[in-house]
C-alpha cells in the first residue's frame, strides 16, 4: 500500500518557497521631530516596522553610519535602502520635521472694568509666542469678555513634544462699578497766592478727576482753586469706580479800599465755612487794631479814626481750636 504524503502538494510548496526566501525589510516611513537642542539621532532606531540592518542612506549622513547630527545634517529627508538577493532593493524613508523648544510668553496680570471690551489674551503674552498652545479655559480659548467671564488665572501651554512644554498665565480682575473707598481728598486753602486740592486714590488703577463733574483732567492736583464750596469727583478711566465729596475753601480778602465808594470798603471773610470763629487784626508793630467774630467786617478806623494805607496781619481762632494767620493791606486813594 502507498504512504499516504501529510501534506498536500500544493501546500507543501508554498512551505518551500517562504522557507528559502530571503527575510529582508527596509521598514516603513516614519518622522522624526528634531528640537534646536537635539543631540546625535540614529535614525535606523526610527523607522517603523521591522528594518533589517546593513543597509544605506541617501543622501550619506556626514558620520558615513546612521547617526544624524541636527548641527551638520540639514536634508529635510533621509532614506534607506536595503537589498535583498531575491527581493530586489527596498527604501524607507524618514522626514525631519524641525521643531524648537517652546515659548508660550511672559505671565501677566490684568484688571478690567466690567464694562471694557472683550481683550485678546495670547495678544498680552508678549512678542514671538508660539501660535500652536492652547488655553485652560476653552470657554475663553483666548478672547476674554468681562461682562461674561469671570475673574481668575487663565493659562497658555505650548507643547512640542520631546522638545519640551512652556506655560504663561494672564491673572484678570474684573472690577465692578462702585463706589471708590480708598480715596483721600488734601485741601490746601487759606493761601494767598494759590490754595490747591490734592486727591489721591489708593490704588494701580488709573483714574480721572473733575471739579465740575463735566471736565476732567488726569492730573491729581487743583490749582488756584476759588474760594467756597466744592466739589472732588473721581472715576476710573475705563468707567468703573466712582467718588463724590464735598470740601470747602477757605479764602481771605488781601487788600481793601475803604474810601466810601460802595466798592470793596469793607474787609471781612466771606469764603468761610458755617462756624464760630473770632478775628484779631494787628499792625505791623503788633498792636490790636480790631477784634471781631464771624460775619463781622472791619471799616480800616480805629476808635473811630480812619488809618492810614498800611499792611496789616490778622489771626483767625475757630471753634475747634484751629488758628489760621495771614496778612493784607489797606488802601486809600
Amino acid at each position: 500500500m502507498a504512504h499516504k504524503h501529510p501534506f498536500p502538494l500544493y501546500i507543501e510548496a508554498q512551505i518551500r518557497y517562504f522557507l528559502g526566501k530571503e527575510n529582508f525589510s527596509a521598514g516603513l516611513d516614519s518622522e522624526l521631530l528634531v528640537c534646536e537642542s537635539t543631540g546625535e539621532i540614529d535614525l535606523f532606531t526610527h523607522l517603523n516596522g521591522n528594518p533589517t540592518g546593513g543597509g544605506y542612506w541617501t543622501p550619506e549622513l556626514t558620520s558615513g553610519t546612521s547617526m544624524y547630527n541636527p548641527a551638520v545634517d540639514k536634508a529635510p529627508m533621509y532614506r534607506y535602502f536595503i537589498k535583498g538577493s531575491s527581493c530586489g532593493l527596498m527604501s524607507a524613508e524618514i522626514t525631519i520635521v524641525q521643531s524648537k523648544k517652546p515659548y508660550a510668553g511672559e505671565d501677566v496680570s490684568l484688571v478690567l472694568c466690567e464694562f471694557a471690551p472683550a481683550v485678546n489674551l495670547f495678544e498680552l503674552l508678549g512678542d514671538d509666542v508660539d501660535t500652536n498652545g492652547v488655553w485652560s479655559n476653552t470657554a475663553v480659548n483666548g478672547l476674554f469678555d468681562p461682562s461674561i467671564h469671570p475673574s481668575g488665572t487663565y493659562t497658555y501651554t505650548v507643547d512640542n513634544a520631546n522638545c519640551g512644554v512652556d506655560t504663561a498665565s494672564v491673572s484678570i480682575q474684573v472690577i465692578e462699578d462702585a463706589p471708590l473707598r480708598n480715596v483721600w481728598v488734601k485741601v490746601n486753602d487759606f493761601s494767598a497766592r494759590n490754595n490747591h486740592v490734592e486727591v489721591y486714590v489708593y490704588s494701580t488703577r488709573e483714574y480721572q478727576y473733575s471739579l465740575d463733574g463735566i471736565n476732567y483732567q488726569d492730573e491729581n492736583v487743583f490749582n488756584n482753586v476759588p474760594g467756597g464750596k466744592q466739589t472732588v469727583y473721581v472715576r476710573g478711566t475705563d468707567g468703573c469706580e466712582y467718588y463724590t465729596e464735598d470740601i470747602y475753601i477757605r479764602t481771605f480778602p488781601t487788600f481793601f479800599t475803604p474810601n466810601g465808594d460802595g466798592n470793596n470798603d469793607f474787609w471781612q471773610l466771606k469764603d468761610f465755612p458755617d462756624e464760630t470763629y473770632i478775628i484779631y487784626i494787628y499792625n505791623r508793630y503788633g498792636s490790636l487794631m480790631k477784634k471781631m467774630t464771624q460775619n463781622q467786617f472791619w471799616d480800616g478806623t480805629l476808635n473811630g479814626k480812619p488809618l492810614n494805607s498800611s499792611d496789616y496781619w490778622f489771626k483767625v481762632i475757630t471753634e475747634k481750636g484751629e488758628v489760621l494767620q495771614g496778612n493784607f493791606s489797606l488802601l486809600r486813594n
